[in-house]
């Protein structure tokens, strides 16, 4: 994996949690289980998405990155 790889999964966990936990902060304790499993749903979402994008950040073939 190389480092921008590694990146974009890094910061893709970073936003996910992120987003999770301001919308369960400013909800605080009036978050029920179907909000939370939508937030949930949206945090995997997000998941894939970086998890899809991290391959695009390969270096180019032929490069020597060190």
């Amino acid at each position: 994996m190389s480092a921008a790889q590694g990146l974009a999964v890094s910061t893709g966990v970073a936003a996910q949690t992120a987003l999770v936990g301001a919308v369960v902060a400013i909800r605080g304790a009036s978050t029920d289980g179907a909000t939370f499993a939508a937030l949930m749903a949206v945090g995997a979402t997000l998941a894939l998405v970086a998890t899809i994008a991290a391959p695009r950040t390969a270096a180019l073939p032929g490069k020597v990155h060190q």
